[in-house]
């Protein structure tokens, strides 16, 4: 009996951490904005249930991600930058189904949410080969 209860939390741990390891890589895709559409790449490290990585988009430097947590194929993170003399905050959630990773956000702009045109538009991202 022990060794099956045994049996049982270790299948647990290893279907958990590879929920966690199927969000782990780089993600690329396009991004809508206050103009064109924008290449976007997402890297991603997972430690636990902890989240890491940068979001870069066009040719931007890519944004160091915080806040990041993960739990089974959902993702969220938060990137912050300065632009213009603003703070622009964005709470990123997304959702990981098979080679596709959907992103939706909010945006803060010095503390008010943001709606610009094309930003409430979710960011379809895929694993990059």
């Amino acid at each position: 009996m022990r060794r099956l209860f045994m049996l049982v939390i270790l299948s647990g741990l290893v279907l958990s951490s590879n929920a966690f390891a199927q969000i782990a890589g780089k993600w690329t895709g396009e991004q809508v904005g206050p103009g064109p559409r924008n290449p976007v790449v997402l890297e991603i490290k997972v430690t636990g249930s902890n989240v890491t990585g940068t979001y870069a988009m066009g040719a931007n430097p890519p944004i160091p991600i915080s806040n990041g947590k993960v739990n089974g194929g959902k993702i969220t993170f938060t990137t912050d930058q300065e632009l213009r003399g603003n703070k622009i905050e964005q709470a990123w959630n997304g959702e990981v189904n098979g080679d596709e990773l959907i992103l939706t956000r909010t945006i803060l702009v010095n503390g008010r949410t943001y709606r610009g045109r094309g930003y409430d538009e979710p960011v379809k991202l895929t694993r990059a080969r």
